[in-house]
C-alpha cells in the first residue's frame, strides 16, 4: 500500500511533534504550503458553522440528520462521564433525551 500525497503531507505535519534526529531538521515547502492552505480552508469552513471531519465537512443539522438516520442508537459520553449526545430513538422522547443530556452517565445507568 502506498501513501497518497495528502497522507505524506499529514505525516510531515505530525512529524513536527517529535524531536529532530541527530540534529537534522527538514523543511518541505510543498507540504508546508498544502498544510497552511488546509488550515485556512478549515478555518473558513468553521466560520461558516460547519464541522470538519477527516472525510469532509458538514453543518450541524446535516450531521444530526445523518446520525439519526443510522439504524442504531448512538450515545456519546465524554471523558468526564457526562452524556453529551443521544440520537433520536423511537423508544425515547425528545423530552427524555434532553433530560439525559448533560447528566452524569453512571447516575443514570445505576438505577
Amino acid at each position: 500500500m502506498n501513501f497518497s500525497r495528502e497522507e505524506w503531507y499529514g505525516i510531515y505535519e505530525d512529524a513536527k511533534d517529535y524531536a529532530p534526529v541527530f540534529g537534522v531538521e527538514m523543511i518541505w515547502d510543498e507540504a508546508e504550503k498544502y498544510n497552511t492552505d488546509k488550515k485556512a480552508r478549515t478555518e473558513a469552513a468553521l466560520s461558516d458553522g460547519e464541522i470538519i471531519l477527516g472525510g469532509g465537512h458538514m453543518t450541524v443539522p446535516q450531521l444530526e440528520a445523518l446520525l439519526n438516520t443510522l439504524p442504531i442508537e448512538i450515545t456519546f459520553v465524554d471523558d468526564n462521564n457526562i452524556n453529551r449526545f443521544l440520537t433520536k430513538d423511537q423508544r425515547c422522547s425528545n423530552a427524555l433525551r434532553w433530560q439525559l443530556t448533560g447528566k452524569y452517565f453512571l447516575a443514570i445507568h445505576l438505577r
